[in-house]
């Protein structure tokens, strides 16, 4: 049972079932030492209880104890000072649990970067957040300490955290990276409500086919296994298919998914393996196509459940039916998780703004502070709707774009686009300025199928928007540009118009 309540103009939806929320304040229950205190704890009593699997490859939590001495072994011999930002990258598996719990008990503060990170890209992030180094680890199942590197930066390391903490890393919509503060508190909050609200148990073994560097991985994968004991399935790399093999020889329990992967199964002509031991089926990082959610349901026999977050709060909204996806929903706020529904002054896009309040909302953003986010209230970009208690996502309110001269929210037009029978998806931004001086908006359509024209499109729009809301450029593409996570990549828009 969830808490709607519509006043002023907002709608205040909580997901904290009628528990006691006071005692959830930000840093109010969990010690700043408490991630470290829950893996050791579990260290002293089963030692030899396996957290990692995959193929023939397994890791204790003695093996990861040791490795992570590794870690700290070699910030120390390289003098990395303690509370300095220090940038952390290695591939999923032992090596990535290792540097994380090694830089914390160093204590430095790590800064997550995907694996695939380019060095100059690297350097960048770290040069902006003030780092004094990067530590990374080439192999999943590292078997020396010399498969554990540092490099030395300039950095001033003058970002210092008030407490304990991470740093996530999350870009806006020019792409540019920056860093988000997220107190170990706030992280350990994530992942107890994500845990009471999926049912995660210490028996589940977790697929780990997003990356845990990520916030979606970090939350839901990684610090489970720290603190609960989950085991982590890791499969090998490089293969689509690894997943699902290792998912069968490993017997998971849970497979948390992005939208691209699930559209790639629908797509593919073979036989889903069975897996009798799955019970949830869950994907986030961007929104899933119902009909995407409907044909894995039929061909597979598991619903997908539906999970919407943010890096900068963790957790937002979860479906523990499954049938969510399938209507387009995302599901009911997460456990002491309030989401506030508001008004935009002159939005004319559908849906409101979203208001996100809990106890894993992170402190703050790197290097320069915002005021959407912070005192445990995040304010997303996002729109959406209520409908009958599950959350409907409506596109971003995004960055206003001047048309002659009368402000466009492309999440409008984006709208409209995906009502027209034949496109099945559509992203809407700036297309800059033509060789008369005019700016245009462009749009990038992905058809269902073959016939679409746009001619058709443009025809359409016409008849639902504004003049200056038409896309005077458009673009028919086979896919948006998404990351590994589903979302858009700005800079691969871009290189489209090439």
């Amino acid at each position: 049972m969830c808490l709607v309540v519509f006043a002023e103009g907002r709608i205040f939806y909580d997901g904290s079932n009628g528990a006691d929320t006071k005692a959830r304040e930000p840093g109010a229950r969990v010690s700043s030492d408490a991630l470290l205190g829950e893996f050791d704890r579990r260290l002293r009593i089963q030692p030899d209880r396996i957290l990692l699997a995959g193929g023939s490859r397994t890791c204790s939590a003695a093996d990861l104890h040791a490795t992570s001495r590794w870690v700290s072994n070699l910030l120390s011999r390289h003098g990395v000072p303690a509370g300095a930002c220090l940038g952390v990258r290695a591939p999923n598996g032992q090596g990535f649990l290792a540097l994380l719990l090694g830089v914390l008990r160093h204590p430095a503060v790590p800064v997550l970067l995907d694996s695939q990170t380019p060095d100059a890209e690297a350097h960048r992030i770290m040069t902006v957040l003030g780092a004094v180094g990067l530590a990374g680890c080439r192999a999943a199942w590292p078997e020396h300490p010399d498969d554990f590197g540092f490099q030395g930066f300039t950095g001033d390391g003058e970002v210092r955290l008030a407490e304990p903490g991470i740093i996530k890393l999350t870009s806006g919509s020019t792409g540019e990276p920056r860093g988000i503060e997220t107190p170990l508190p706030a992280l350990l909050a994530d992942e107890e409500n994500l845990a009471a609200t999926m049912g995660i148990k210490e028996s589940d073994r977790i697929l780990a086919a997003v990356p845990l560097a990520h916030s979606y991985g970090l939350s839901s994968l990684a610090v489970p296994t720290l603190v609960r004991g989950t085991m982590l399935i890791i499969p090998e790399a490089g293969n689509p298919f690894s997943p699902l093999q290792a998912a069968v020889e490993l017997d998971a329990t849970v497979f948390p998914t992005t939208p691209p992967y699930l559209e790639g199964l629908v797509q593919w002509e073979g036989d889903l393996p069975s897996l009798d031991s799955l019970r949830l089926l869950i994907s986030a990082g961007a929104p899933l196509r119902p009909e995407t959610a409907r044909r894995i349901h039929r061909s597979w026999g598991h619903r997908v459940h539906a999970f919407y977050g943010a890096s900068e709060c963790g957790g937002i909204a979860y479906d523990p039916e499954g049938s969510a996806a399938e209507e387009g929903l995302v599901g009911q706020a997460v456990r002491h998780v309030s989401i506030e529904l508001e008004n935009v002054p002159g939005q004319e896009a559908p849906g409101r703004h979203l208001v996100i309040r809990s106890p894993a909302v992170a402190r703050r953003y790197l290097p320069c502070e915002d005021p959407r986010l912070g005192a445990g209230r995040f304010e997303s970009d996002d729109l959406g709707v209520l409908e009958h208690g599950s959350l409907r996502l409506q596109g971003r309110l995004g960055p206003v774009v001047k048309i002659r001269g009368k402000k466009v929210h492309p999440a409008e037009v984006e709208h409209i686009l995906t009502q027209m029978p034949g496109i099945r998806e559509a992203y809407v931004h700036s297309g800059g300025v033509t060789s008369a001086g005019r700016d245009i908006l462009e749009a990038l359509v992905v058809p269902e199928g073959k016939g679409l024209s746009r001619r058709a499109i443009t025809a359409w729009c016409r008849g639902r928007l504004a003049p200056e809301k038409i896309p005077r450029r458009i673009l028919l593409v086979a896919e948006l540009p998404r990351s590994e996570r589903g979302k858009i990549e700005f800079r691969r828009v871009l290189g489209l118009r090439a």
